[in-house]
């Protein structure tokens, strides 16, 4: 049902929201003013944020639109944009959130372009720190269980800082953050965001943290100081190689009424590296603090008042993509020169001016015995053109496209977008790059004729991923392609392709299959069945007891009935397979007799910093680890475990029972307080 809004314009009845006027319109959503209607006539006018109608079943726009709502509805922080409520209206997905009366930094900036300097130092300094102290506080988020989400915003921009009537700074826009709890991971190889204000490694595809905020802030400072941005180009992919090449003019050149000390503030924001990044959002805001004026809100409520009264609010429509920008510009510029230039005059001003045609015509017509000459002028001049037209290198349309898309795609080593995207090539040979976090890099030659479009695509295929490999009982043999390992150790296996499994053990039946590892697939065990032949000869396992363990957990006594499995110490970890790069098990020197008694396999693996150490069993040195876990053949029963490093303040021990015929895990956790055994 629509009524009337506040404003005198229909309004458009959600439940109990209403929306009365869109701000704007683009990419996925629809941002409006509208108002919660409440008991007895009570209203307030908030921001309503919706999913536009065509793209309600597209389950990547809805799961993206719920990451945000999830997000950001977890942050409440005065300078963050309060988000309300999630709601759902006959099928209809919105947000709703503040209304920031003001203006947004990019309308201030536009304001003051005339003045010299786009904000005064001292506001500038307060606007960043306030910044900074929003995503300081989205950084630190952390659950329920007191773990990290991991908040990184990746969208700092103008239009997403508000600056209220109040003189308040309010960051917005959580939409392409990334957190480690979020339903639908943005993938690192996709480009999202506003390419002059991302870091150099957002830019480049790669995963951005915390100091890529930073950096973003950096950026923004700048520009409030110099009244343009440090990274720039004629096009977004020449802004896109300037952020990535991270070369800037110093700022002191560009606002000399800026305290030395703020500009080398802010140049060590942009610091390429991000080793050599101011390192934390906070530590940034404590830098730039001193430099802000004692009545900020109110200096900035006045610039505020300033920019509504200079550049009255106007409503805008979602920009053009990238590739259409480009190839708009590279379309204008093939139609002005496939066109002759028309014949020009020098006028009294000394200006040249164009001469119509009918002007010429005239002037030519009583002058009909030098008829030839104008007409040898216009073959020559048309064979002149026709010359150049020719050997002009006009670019070729180039469509990229991949399997799955929102790959990053380079072009003799520069970026220039994410599938699909269609752009303007130069002829001549080159080569193509796509690459997406979790798929093998593809690249492929190819060459550009002049004017003729070609068409690229790439079946990405998922990158190797480690397989670690155990066999029951442990010890046996295994083959992948030509790759041989011992059980337990990881070998590079590609995904989603079959390869050739072997499994081989002395006294057991050998294993062989074709395999398709499935993505999130890490480890792969298989039982090996006792070779009757090999027992009847002398091979294989000496007696009944050492067979395989029953799919229950617990392992067959001498006349084939099931036995409870040997319980282990509360200090040990679950039972795991025969440590990666272990090689050869360490044999503790025992007698002939205990060999013959039972006998089971220790492992120690290290899952925290510092992963190494010397290792002690019962009071005997059994050397120091080479890779992350180590195993030792031990007679069952209970054993004292120390494990020391002289980075470690304190020992780790512990006391385990070995349980026999079977592996037993100690986890080595290092101790924070003085544990020392």
């Amino acid at each position: 049902m629509n009524e009337v809004g506040a404003s005198g314009t229909p309004s458009r009845s959600l439940g109990r929201y209403s929306i009365e006027r869109t701000l704007a319109r683009g990419g996925m959503g629809e941002v409006a003013v509208g108002r919660i209607v409440g008991a007895r006539g009570w209203t307030r006018p908030v921001v309503i944020k919706r999913v536009l109608d065509h793209l309600r079943d597209d389950p990547e726009t809805v799961t993206r639109f719920l990451d945000e709502a999830r997000i950001a509805a977890s942050l409440n922080h005065a300078n963050i944009v309060q988000v309300f409520d999630l709601a759902d209206h006959e099928d209809e997905l919105f947000l709703v959130m503040e209304l920031v009366e003001g203006v947004d930094l990019r309308r201030l900036l536009r304001a003051r372009s005339g003045d010299g300097a786009a904000l005064p130092p001292a506001l500038a300094a307060h606007v960043a720190a306030e910044l900074c102290a929003a995503l300081d506080y989205a950084h630190e988020r952390c659950d329920a269980s007191g773990r990290r989400l991991g908040i990184v915003h990746r969208d700092i921009s103008p239009s997403n800082v508000l600056l209220s009537r109040a003189g308040e700074v309010k960051l917005a826009d959580f939409g392409i953050a990334a957190a480690r709890s979020r339903l639908n991971a943005t993938r690192t190889g996709q480009l999202r965001g506003k390419l002059a204000y991302m870091s150099p490694e957002q830019a480049a595809g790669e995963a951005a943290d915390a100091r890529s905020d930073v950096f973003s802030v950096g950026v923004l400072l700048y520009e409030m100081l110099a009244g343009e941005r440090p990274f720039k180009g004629e096009s977004e992919v020449e802004t896109l190689a300037s952020v990535q090449r991270g070369v800037f003019e110093p700022l002191a050149a560009l606002a000399p009424d800026a305290d030395p000390a703020l500009c080398e503030v802010v140049e060590r924001a942009l610091a390429h590296d991000p080793a050599a990044r101011t390192e934390t959002a906070r530590e940034l805001e404590r830098a730039l603090r001193p430099f802000a004026p004692v009545d900020a809100r109110g200096e900035l409520a006045q610039l505020v008042a300033e920019a509504e009264l200079a550049q009255p609010a106007r409503q805008t429509s979602g920009a053009r993509s990238l590739d259409d920008l480009l190839l708009a510009q590279l379309d204008a510029a093939e139609s002005s020169a496939s066109r002759p230039p028309l014949p020009t005059s020098v006028s009294r001003t000394g200006r040249r001016a164009v001469v119509p045609d009918h002007t010429l015509t005239r002037a030519a017509a009583p002058r009909r015995r030098r008829r030839t000459q104008p007409v040898l002028l216009a073959i020559v001049l048309l064979l002149a053109l026709g010359a150049i037209a020719a050997s002009w290198p006009w670019p070729a349309r180039l469509t990229a496209t991949s399997n799955p898309d929102g790959a990053s795609v380079y072009v003799d080593g520069q970026p220039i977008g994410v599938t699909t995207l269609v752009t303007r090539v130069a002829p001549g040979a080159h080569e193509i790059t796509w690459r997406l976090d979790g798929y093998a890099p593809e690249s492929q030659p190819f060459e550009v004729h002049r004017g003729r479009p070609i068409e690229l695509s790439a079946a990405l295929r998922p990158a190797d991923r480690p397989i670690e490999f155990h066999s029951v009982p442990p010890g046996a043999t295994v083959t992948v392609g030509d790759v041989s390992v011992a059980a337990g150790n990881a070998i590079d296996v590609p995904v989603g392709v079959p390869v050739r499994v072997r499994m081989e053990l002395e006294g057991y039946a050998t294993i062989e299959e074709n395999v398709t590892f499935a993505p999130d697939v890490r480890i792969f065990t298989r039982r090996l069945a006792v070779d009757p032949t090999a027992r009847t000869t002398g091979g294989g396992p000496p007696a009944a007891e050492e067979a395989t363990a029953t799919p229950d957990g617990t392992s067959p006594s001498p006349r084939g009935e099931p036995r409870p499995a040997r319980p282990t110490s509360p200090t040990t970890g679950p039972v795991a397979g025969t440590p990666v790069g272990a090689g050869t098990p360490v044999t503790d020197g025992s007698s002939n007799a205990e060999v013959a008694a039972a006998r089971g396999t220790l492992v120690v693996r290290f899952v925290a910093p510092p992963m190494v150490g010397d290792i002690e069993i019962d009071g005997a040195p059994r050397g120091r680890n080479s890779d992350l876990r180590a195993n030792f053949d031990l007679a069952a029963g209970s054993h004292r475990v120390v494990v020391r490093n002289p980075d470690v303040a304190a020992a780790f021990s512990t006391t385990v029972d070995v349980a026999a015929d079977a592996e037993t895990t100690v986890t080595v956790a290092w101790p924070t307080g003085p544990e020392a055994p």
